[in-house]
């Protein structure tokens, strides 16, 4: 995915030199793929039961969660869905190569 790209939709979305902010809700009806951030990146979870394929995270998160995505991450995480709908709330920082 090139750099800032993230499923879901933003709600509050500012630049700042090469760094990239953004809010978003999670698309409730989309489930996500496996796919690759060109970009590094954090994803802080504000909202929603989590679904991370990062090392020392198991099962949906229950509460707030911070993930470092270094560039070229492959990786598919995810909200949790609840009866076919996906719910949930996130903040994600980027930070473009130079």
């Amino acid at each position: 995915m090139p750099p800032g790209m993230f499923f879901g939709q933003p709600s509050v979305e500012r630049r700042v030199g090469e760094l990239l902010c953004s809010v978003r809700d999670a698309d409730p009806t989309r489930i996500i793929e496996r796919h690759t951030h060109s970009d590094a990146h954090f994803v802080l979870v504000l909202d929603g039961a989590y679904v991370s394929s990062a090392r020392n995270v198991s099962g949906p998160s229950d509460g707030p969660l911070l993930i470092y995505n270094p560039p070229g991450t492959t990786h598919q995480d995810h909200f949790a869905g609840r009866q076919g709908v996906f719910t949930g709330r996130f903040f994600t920082l980027s930070i473009q190569a130079t």
